[in-house]
């Protein structure tokens, strides 16, 4: 994919800079917004984030080294950087300003631990369901152990005490 990145200084946007951070009036398509509003998750730059940590995924999961991990998370931080992004923050004043590297770095390795968190979530709620289903697992509240993959469109949750006979 080629990024078309901006050749004249009137095609960026306005920045300034005070207390030893640049301000961003306007954030770029590749920006990644730090934060925890709707507007951040769907800004096309979170959303670029997110597809260069799955890509990365795999890579990380299987490292055994944090020095690994840790040159694993520079590179997708490298990767939004050279795509022209760049990581942003509100102000108290809620004035977007760019974030330091540490602070990049450390957002991007929450993204990696909270995906695999929810992974590990999703397989253990499969395989909870798959005894249940053999028979494994009495419960004694009621279970939904349906999940999007059968197509009923449960939400695939599981509150229940389990008892294995």
């Amino acid at each position: 994919m080629t990024v078309v990145k901006p050749t004249t200084s009137t095609d960026l946007p306005r920045t300034t800079k005070s207390s030893g951070r640049v301000k961003v009036k306007t954030p770029l398509k590749y920006d990644v917004l730090l934060g925890r509003r709707s507007s951040c998750w769907k800004h096309f730059g979170n959303m670029a984030l997110r597809d260069a940590v799955d890509s990365y995924f795999d890579v990380y999961e299987k490292s055994k080294l944090r020095v690994e991990k840790t040159m694993i998370i520079a590179d997708i931080v490298n990767e939004i950087q050279e795509k022209g992004g760049r990581f942003l923050k509100k102000d108290d004043q809620e004035e977007w300003y760019v974030a330091d590297k540490k602070i990049s770095i450390e957002k991007v390795g929450h993204i990696i631990r909270d995906k695999r968190a929810v992974m590990r979530q999703q397989i253990k709620r499969k395989s909870l369901c798959e005894q249940q289903k053999q028979g494994e697992i009495v419960d004694e509240y009621k279970t939904s152990c349906s999940d999007k993959t059968s197509g009923n469109g449960a939400s695939g949750s599981i509150s229940m005490r389990l008892r294995y006979e």
